[in-house]
């Protein structure tokens, strides 16, 4: 191994453009000098030294899960206490996957099945008598597609022997036709029962409750209703 004919003549013309006279000679003894250290390494390869780095000589770092390292003999033990007993028969584990599908296709049922049905929202109030007129307890005006109230609940404690209320239920059977009534009740006096319950049927145009008070005293009502959504 030596430097070859080519770079000494470059350097020798680099080291004279920079001196002047006498470059060559200044190259000749690097030359010789670099020729020399390079024959004294040559033939000289790194001695085997991988031992050194398990022996306790220069031992490489064991692996954590923070840090880059060797696996240590104990990290080996849980990785074969992990994998033991671990079933590979293509069979068997067919049954597990055929299993798992099952499984996977009754939630996709029951998500679906429960996104069908429909949840119960609930509104409420409290409404003031007014003599000789109707004031309404409950009305979904305007639904936005078919809509199943469930029921109208009025408080009636308030109720005394001089009052004497009716209670009327509408329906609007058509787009931007009226409400008709469709049912009425009228109550006398004080009641045995401290609620009226209305039950509602499902409308596509819209529905309404309202109290009247034919005879006696204004009083307050809360009320509350319940419907699918």
């Amino acid at each position: 191994m030596a430097l070859t004919d080519t770079l000494v003549t470059f350097y020798t013309e680099k080291i004279s453009d920079r001196i002047g006279t006498g470059g060559e000679v200044i190259m000749t003894a690097i030359v010789r000098y670099v020729n020399a250290a390079l024959a004294a390494v040559a033939g000289h390869a790194p001695a085997a030294h991988k031992d050194s780095h398990v022996d306790g000589t220069d031992d490489i770092r064991d692996a954590t899960n923070t840090q880059k390292g060797l696996a240590t003999a104990a990290h080996i033990v849980e990785l074969e206490a992990a994998t033991v007993g671990v079933d590979t028969n293509a069979a068997d584990i067919d049954i597990v996957e055929a299993t798992l599908d099952c499984i996977e296709t009754d939630i996709l049922n029951l998500r679906i099945r429960s996104d069908a049905e429909a949840l119960l929202e609930e509104t409420g109030g409290t409404i003031t008598s007014v003599l000789g007129s109707e004031v309404t307890v409950y009305r979904n005006n305007a639904p936005a597609g078919v809509f199943i109230p469930e029921s109208v609940r009025i408080t009636v404690t308030a109720n005394t022997a001089g009052e004497t209320i009716t209670i009327r239920e509408y329906y609007r059977n058509e787009s931007g036709g009226g409400l008709l009534i469709h049912d009425w009740r009228t109550y006398v006096g004080a009641f045995d029962v401290e609620a009226i319950i209305v039950k509602l049927d499902k409308t596509r145009f819209g529905v309404e409750v309202t109290l009247a008070l034919v005879a006696g005293t204004p009083r307050n009502y809360p009320w509350e209703a319940f419907m699918q959504v």
